[in-house]
């Protein structure tokens, strides 16, 4: 099975077509006031009216009430919820675990067995950074991450570039990987050749 490639930290209409024409399974938009990727729910909803209807959307979220969420998944056309926060299984099984996907992060083996039974339909693994929401440019553990995508699916993050997307995909046997910063000029600015080269290289792995 072909690996999955999500953009994320698309905030604006010429980056996302962008995205989509060079192969991208999902396209991630950042709801979060803090993060210099923010797009308001306005600005998602006016995005996502001028792209093709197939190809899942995802928002990130990080702690805001469920009635929020579930009012600008409607509003928007977004598809599925990122949670970044401390969400509990509550809210997961409120909005949906089909449309949920939770953050999570690796230090030891024990973060493993600690999230591995979560219901969210994909564990989006992430690298730590304090204050950080995505986007951070840092690594994460791959020996972990192999760890629970042999149990879990999984979108890899944190740290992923053209250069070493490939040799992630290798290690760890994801279902998907996600990029934000990996292929920026600026934050929420993507450099068209960096997207392409990305979604190449994951391709190449065959």
């Amino acid at each position: 099975m072909a690996t999955r490639v999500k953009i994320c930290g698309l905030t604006n209409i010429k980056d996302a077509r962008h995205a989509v024409a060079c192969g991208a399974d999902y396209l991630g938009f950042v709801l979060v006031p803090s993060s210099p990727r923010y797009v308001s729910a306005e600005g998602v909803a006016a995005i996502i009216a001028d792209l093709p209807e197939g190809i899942p959307k995802v928002g990130v979220f990080v702690n805001r009430p469920l009635r929020d969420i579930e009012l600008i998944l409607q509003s928007t056309g977004l598809t599925i919820a990122q949670l970044h926060g401390d969400e509990s299984v509550s809210v997961v099984r409120q909005l949906g675990t089909e449309r949920t996907w939770k953050s999570c992060t690796l230090m030891t083996a024990g973060d493993v067995e600690a999230v591995v039974d979560f219901p969210a339909d994909v564990l989006l693994v992430d690298s730590a950074v304090d204050g950080r929401v995505g986007g951070t440019g840092r690594v994460g553990n791959w020996p972990l991450a192999a760890e629970l995508a042999a149990r879990r699916k999984i979108f890899l993050a944190g740290g992923l570039n053209p250069s070493n997307v490939a040799d992630a995909v290798r290690s760890v046997h994801p279902f998907g990987v996600d990029v934000s910063s990996g292929v920026e000029q600026s934050p929420g600015s993507k450099d068209p050749e960096a997207t392409k080269a990305f979604i190449d290289a994951v391709r190449g792995v065959g």
